[in-house]
């Protein structure tokens, strides 16, 4: 009722008490000089825009980004807002000190980025996005696998009237066998039914992980890159400006190279753009990877003041060339 949702987002000061006396074990000798932090998924302050938990003890807390996650549905996808949303939380990040930024996908009380967003194309293009912003990357377990919603039985939802948040909780398709791999116990006794084995026989993380363009593989491909490369594990953000207003760009430099910097352009249009990069400070640079095709075999070579063709719902990741 109205008295319980005002209860709900009125939570400190008891969050705050709780937090802070769940944080205050990282302060123990055991765990004093670790790099350990409490991940905080608190939905209630973001839908309240308070910010306090975020300032409770950034060194120790990863708090959700929620205003991100909020914000990658169709409604809100454009350039415009998306870049001004990524500025802003950086700028905010920068502002605490000790804090670690983060990306998600999405949680058990969203729908699943492809159904937000409605679209596969999209949901891979906003997935590696995403997985090239910096600091933490949280991915749903659906979301890997470009998975939207599974419509539940009405006899065997679970959720009710709280959210119908059900579509976005049915266990994972691993593989082939019984309930996509999840359990071998019968179907009826799980808490929420598997996919149908219609769709789990033929699209599972097994099969994904043979296809070099599936949406896992494209996962799997980000967050090797995020080890590997310099620049997205420990390197900056610097927002760029491409000369088409719907076009995203931004660059994270290598903190070990001052002539090196990885370029992400993403379309958010559904037209093919030509598009010029105006503030990139170099020259030249190799496509080396996609939200579609994933690893680029053939990387191409292009030149960031000229035109980049960008199909619709394109996610690049650019090397520079020096």
């Amino acid at each position: 009722d109205q008295w319980k949702q005002e209860k709900l987002v009125s939570h400190w000061p008891e969050l705050g008490e709780y937090s802070s006396d769940l944080l205050s074990v990282l302060d123990e000798k055991a765990y004093r000089d670790k790099n350990i932090r409490f991940i905080f998924e608190d939905w209630m302050s973001a839908l309240s825009n308070d910010d306090r938990l975020d300032r409770l003890r950034p060194d120790k807390a990863n708090v959700f980004n929620f205003k991100m996650l909020l914000n990658t549905n169709r409604e809100y996808w454009n350039a415009t807002n998306i870049g001004k949303i990524i500025s802003n939380y950086y700028e905010d990040m920068l502002a605490l000190d000790g804090a670690m930024p983060n990306q998600v996908t999405g949680n058990h009380d969203t729908d699943t980025i492809r159904t937000r967003l409605g679209s596969a194309t999209t949901a891979r293009a906003a997935t590696l996005m995403l997985a090239l912003l910096p600091g933490a990357f949280y991915i749903w377990q659906g979301d890997m696998l470009g998975r939207p919603n599974v419509l539940v039985p009405e006899d065997r939802q679970k959720d009710g009237d709280i959210g119908q948040r059900d579509g976005e909780r049915v266990p994972m398709q691993w593989n082939t066998e019984l309930n996509g791999g999840f359990s071998k116990t019968h179907p009826a006794s799980l808490w929420l039914p598997a996919v149908e084995p219609a769709h789990y026989v033929r699209d599972n993380l097994e099969i994904q992980s043979r296809d070099p363009m599936s949406p896992y593989r494209v996962v799997v491909g980000a967050l090797q890159y995020r080890i590997m490369d310099p620049a997205l594990r420990a390197g900056g953000i610097r927002m760029l400006h491409a000369d088409y207003g719907n076009i995203l760009a931004f660059a994270r430099n290598d903190p070990y190279d001052p002539r090196r910097q990885v370029i992400s352009l993403v379309n958010f249009s559904q037209d093919t753009i030509p598009v010029s990069i105006l503030d990139a400070h170099q020259k030249r640079g190799r496509i080396v990877f996609s939200a579609a095709r994933g690893y680029l075999e053939d990387d191409k070579e292009v030149d960031f003041e000229k035109s980049i063709l960008m199909p619709p719902d394109a996610c690049y990741m650019i090397h520079s060339v020096a």
